[in-house]
């Protein structure tokens, strides 16, 4: 085949970026709630409360064709216990890592795309905030929530 030579084609991107009104759809779904409880991963949510009283889901359905991992990292505050948070044996549809207690982070993966991802989670006792990072196939971003 022959080589094809393309211009600055960046300056389109940009100009695209700075003057569109299209608003990216979102691939991924993250519901507001599962019979597990309010999502952590849902954006409408950003405040939990601590100790074992309070439970919450962290729930992602993806698409075929974009993995997708969740990072969580205690970025500031209190914990009181000896982990930020934890989660039931019966998850459904994630692999995890193990706790790293060191840097308090740990990385869940959606095993089975196209398929509910979903487990029960508790957020130890104290006040600190946790850094979410969602890296959904080539894209990541960030979002922080507050623990009570």
């Amino acid at each position: 085949g022959a080589a094809i030579q393309v211009g600055d084609f960046g300056k389109y991107f940009d100009q695209f970026i700075n003057k569109t009104t299209y608003t990216p759809e979102n691939l991924i779904d993250y519901p507001e709630q599962t019979s597990k409880g309010l999502n952590i991963l849902n954006e409408n949510n950003s405040t939990f409360d601590s100790g074992i009283k309070s439970s919450y889901s962290m729930a992602a359905r993806t698409v075929p064709g974009i993995p997708l991992r969740i990072k969580l990292t205690v970025i500031e505050g209190n914990i009181e216990s000896f982990s930020a948070w934890g989660y039931r044996a019966d998850q459904i549809n994630w692999e995890i890592t193990n706790y790293n207690n060191a840097n308090h982070t740990q990385i869940f993966t959606v095993v089975n795309e196209d398929e509910l991802a979903n487990l029960e989670i508790i957020f130890g006792e104290g006040n600190f905030k946790i850094e979410v990072k969602y890296i959904e196939g080539t894209r990541e971003r960030t979002r922080i929530i507050t623990i009570n």
